[in-house]
């Protein structure tokens, strides 16, 4: 029965399934100064909370798209850019 219980806490626990968490690491041990980063959907940065900005710089840059013109504020981003959608 430990052995069950174990697996379950491993496999199944909060931490494992915290997937925006699991990929900002691994996103994060990508990138280094002078990368360029595309963000798909930045929006306004409000609901992910991450700092990539300063790995990349000097020399790299981190580039938001979205439909939803707050992009452009990002403060996450060094450059916005608005999608149309027509």
């Amino acid at each position: 029965m430990r052995r069950c219980e174990n697996l379950r806490k491993r496999l199944y626990s909060p931490e494992y399934w915290d997937n925006d968490r699991v990929f900002f690491q691994l996103i994060g041990t990508c990138i280094q100064p002078g990368s360029a980063v595309l963000d798909l959907g930045a929006g306004a940065g409000l609901k992910f909370q991450y700092e990539l900005k300063s790995k990349v710089e000097p020399d790299g840059e981190i580039v938001g798209t979205d439909f939803d013109s707050r992009v452009c504020e990002n403060p996450l981003l060094h450059r916005g850019v608005v999608i149309d959608g027509a």
